[in-house]
């Protein structure tokens, strides 16, 4: 799982982390990924989630920042 935020920094991400381990199940590993501009969206505003994620994956998501689990 992937959490995109467009922020510089993220002091609310262990807290982040925690909530949605109660949530979803320790077992799920989630990803926090920060930086200006991430989010893409459809033409009628929409996240584009799947186009992030891939691109995520493959290591062509320019500006971003992934949160080191703390």
């Amino acid at each position: 799982m992937a959490l995109f935020a467009e922020t510089s920094d993220a002091p609310w991400a262990a807290a982040v982390r925690r909530v949605l381990g109660r949530r979803l199940g320790d077992d799920v590993d989630v990803t926090i990924v920060i930086g200006h501009g991430l989010i893409q969206r459809t033409s009628s505003g929409k996240p584009r989630r799947r186009y992030m994620w891939e691109r995520l994956r493959s290591g062509k998501m320019e500006g971003a920042t992934i949160v080191p689990i703390s």
